[in-house]
């Protein structure tokens, strides 16, 4: 795992672990405004049928809302997230299929392909 000399990576998994049951919190104490940023950013892409989107820090999945037609996907969808707890949230959150998966790793190890993704989203 990535961590600085003062292990400041570990420090923020550890709290996401421990936050990951109640992040939903966060959009109801922004009134709506992470949401409303989600759905700007993902709707200002497009996403071909074969195409690849990695979602950096993606927490529980919360930017897949914004990419499912009818609850399916344009491409594919690789979320990427240091905090086991946020993964397994994301994991009971969302039906996976071929085209929807998620990876626990810290996002300077996640070992995905060079050049691999059309788009790589962060929102967080």
């Amino acid at each position: 795992m990535h961590t600085s000399s003062d292990g400041e990576p570990l420090a923020y998994k550890a709290l996401f672990d421990r936050f990951s049951d109640h992040y939903h919190i966060t959009e109801i104490l922004s009134f709506g405004v992470l949401d409303r940023l989600r759905k700007a950013v993902v709707r200002s892409i497009t996403i071909a049928d074969d195409g690849l989107l990695v979602d950096l820090m993606c927490g529980t999945g919360n930017n897949l809302k914004f990419l499912t037609n009818g609850g399916t996907i344009r491409g594919a969808y690789v979320g990427v997230d240091i905090s086991e707890g946020m993964v397994q949230v994301a994991l009971k959150k969302h039906e996976l299929g071929r085209e929807i998966s998620f990876l626990r790793s810290d996002i300077f190890e996640a070992h995905l392909p060079h050049a691999s993704a059309d788009h790589v989203l962060c929102t967080f």
